[in-house]
């Protein structure tokens, strides 16, 4: 089995040398204080990035170009996600102003105002 020692200062402690403990530990303190620079070793891909993502918004491009009334449970049903995921695409892609919401929330219509993809499925 291995050991594990850690030796601790007693900052109460007073020696016979001239630099006591408590002057030892403000030096220390003081050399902490030196700005300490670093950098990340990752770099997380930023979110409207992801695959997952653009899948999802090209599925969801092409049920709103087919009905601009769809409902988010009908997008759930037909992309095999769940409808709380659906409305976090949603509103994901409502923030990057790629799609909009125009009307009530019962009687609204989706509307594509990506230039990438608007009128892409009627060109196909």
């Amino acid at each position: 089995a291995s050991e594990f020692h850690v030796t601790l200062w007693n900052l109460n402690f007073e020696g016979n040398d001239n630099n006591t403990a408590t002057d030892k530990a403000s030096q220390e303190v003081e050399f902490i204080k030196e700005p300490i620079e670093f950098t990340k070793e990752f770099i997380k891909e930023p979110m409207e990035f992801t695959k997952e993502f653009i899948k999802a918004s090209r599925q969801i491009y092409k049920l709103i170009s087919m009905n601009p009334k769809v409902s988010t449970v009908q997008m759930a049903d037909s992309m095999g996600l769940s409808t709380r995921q659906v409305l976090k695409y949603l509103k994901r892609l409502q923030a990057l102003d790629k799609i909009a919401r125009v009307g009530g929330r019962k009687m609204g219509e989706w509307k594509i105002i990506d230039e990438e993809y608007e009128g892409f499925f009627d060109r196909i």
